[in-house]
């Protein structure tokens, strides 16, 4: 008797079927694009989980994950600002990517498909509540490295103008920031965000004559410094005289005196006093990404990756 096992397959004939390990030997299910697009819109990567692509789909997702980390991380570092943005813009590239590809497939595969063990909807479930809780730990810890913050005012004016947008490394608050540094911190009596420059620290004694600023008795070159008023308010002239003449204040340790670039229209330590330095949000470097002209809303261009200074 002849063993089936030994019979051999003529040549230009039907080749043996061989199924994708984990696959169910008889049940086949379509795979229609739209639910792949729409999984993939849901979670990264869920879509070729569907297609049957799953180390396509994670190996996807991390380096999704890995170019838009390593763009953050470079956006306050001084390198050129052409690669930190290649790479943000790269992740994003990687994220569409991820659902053409996902949809590419499922057309592809159409009703041949034989359905996985993973193949099930709470698999899909899990797997997205899962991804949603690491997505959401890598962003804190992200924000942990940079934030980004917009500029609607302009009290530090020309340094940084209205429509500004920043790059903001968050570094250590309790790492005492030095005289001319911006700072971000927390506006005393609200928990809303300002940015202002130090001008003064703690033991620095500091008075303000005619506009000019005085610190430890000396005054201070400030380049950076614009006066758009001609009235110079004497003191004794109610509030206002604080801003052109205010009278001598020694700083208390652990605070910081505040003033804006534009002198004669910020709201600052010479009317709020020195803030303590744990109101301190961010004192680390501070870059442009994009500027936007608030009246005729066109880009202004030449701002974009300069760093505050």
């Amino acid at each position: 008797m002849t063993d089936p096992s030994d019979m051999l397959q003529p040549a230009g004939g039907p080749a043996p079927e061989v199924s994708h390990p984990g696959a169910h030997p008889s049940r086949t299910a379509r795979r229609r694009w739209w639910v792949a697009a729409l999984l993939s819109l849901s979670a990264g990567g869920l879509g070729q989980l569907y297609n049957g692509q799953p180390r396509k789909g994670l190996l996807l997702l991390a380096s999704f994950l890995l170019a838009l980390s390593l763009g953050s991380v470079l956006t306050i570092r001084h390198v050129a600002f052409w690669l930190p943005l290649t790479l943000i813009l790269a992740a994003f590239a990687l994220l569409l990517y991820m659902v053409i590809d996902a949809i590419v497939q499922a057309a592809r595969v159409g009703a041949a498909y034989r359905l996985r063990a993973y193949n099930r909807w709470y698999v899909y479930l899990i797997y997205a509540a899962i991804l949603s809780s690491l997505v959401h730990l890598w962003r804190e810890a992200d924000r942990r490295v940079v934030e980004t913050f917009y500029i609607p005012s302009g009290s530090n004016e020309p340094t940084i103008l209205i429509g500004d947008h920043l790059f903001v490394a968050m570094s250590n608050p309790r790492s005492a920031p030095r005289r001319g540094d911006f700072v971000i911190y927390r506006s005393p009596g609200s928990r809303l965000a300002a940015i202002k420059r130090v001008v003064a620290v703690g033991g620095d004694r500091v008075e303000i004559h005619n506009k000019q600023l005085l610190v430890n008795g000396r005054a201070l070159v400030e380049p950076y410094v614009v006066h758009v008023d001609a009235i110079t308010y004497p003191a004794g002239a109610g509030t206002m005289s604080q801003r052109d003449n205010l009278p001598p204040q020694t700083v208390s340790t652990g605070s910081l005196f505040l003033l804006g670039d534009n002198r004669d229209n910020s709201w600052d330590s010479r009317f709020f006093g020195p803030i303590a330095q744990d109101r301190v949000i961010s004192s680390g470097p501070m870059r442009i990404y994009w500027s936007l002209e608030p009246r005729s809303g066109h880009t202004r261009w030449g701002r974009t990756g300069r760093f505050v200074e």
